[in-house]
């Protein structure tokens, strides 16, 4: 009888415990953070991406997808759908201001943009509100700042970072021509990684 009541006290125990548990998972805020690195980590990356003849097939996506049919809004306050972007290959980057991985590789980025920009088009999606620091503002005025000239859009409502599942800063995803998602790349990536893949697509 001791041995059945002890049981009973034991298993009622384990039950609150993963109740606790669950209940806490449910009310855990989720947050979009830069991605990190340490510095012997950055070095070795930086070394293989250097070194690789094929760097951008350790990139590539195993199937393509088709790219979802979302909203984005532009300088002017203007909501431009995803397709319309179609019939060029193009390049989709999640950003934050707040973000120092996202800040980094912006350089290679303004550079690939001065040499592809005309056949390529450029979505630099600001991650809008993914801080209560991060207004539209917040993000224009540091592209300002920085003096790049590639075109940047907002995601206000969060719509392409949740359809894309985007959990870390900066992502990015590279699109063919016929709107298929080719390359899905989480954390920075650089020019030599970013000319690889562009020239690949049609």
């Amino acid at each position: 009888m001791k041995k059945i009541g002890w049981l009973m006290g034991l298993m009622i125990g384990i039950f609150i415990l993963a109740k606790v548990g669950y209940d806490s998972y449910l009310n855990k805020p989720i947050e979009i953070e830069e991605t990190s690195q340490s510095s012997a980590e950055q070095t070795e990356a930086k070394k293989v991406d250097e070194t690789s003849q094929d760097v951008h097939a350790l990139l590539r996506l195993p199937q393509p997808m088709p790219l979802v049919d979302t909203q984005i809004m532009d300088q002017e306050g203007q909501k431009i759908e995803m397709k319309a972007f179609r019939g060029k290959p193009m390049v989709i980057n999640f950003w934050a201001s707040w973000c120092p991985p996202c800040q980094e590789e912006m350089p290679d980025f303004q550079e690939v943009y001065e040499e592809y920009g005309q056949k390529v088009d450029f979505v630099m999606l600001n991650a809008t509100n993914s801080k209560p620091s991060e207004t539209q503002e917040a993000a224009s005025n540091f592209i300002k700042e920085s003096k790049y000239t590639f075109p940047i859009y907002y995601d206000v409502d969060h719509e392409n970072q949740i359809m894309y599942s985007v959990t870390s800063l900066p992502s990015t995803l590279i699109v063919n021509s016929q709107g298929m998602v080719e390359y899905a790349i989480r954390g920075p990536i650089s020019k030599t990684s970013l000319e690889a893949a562009l020239s690949t697509l049609d």
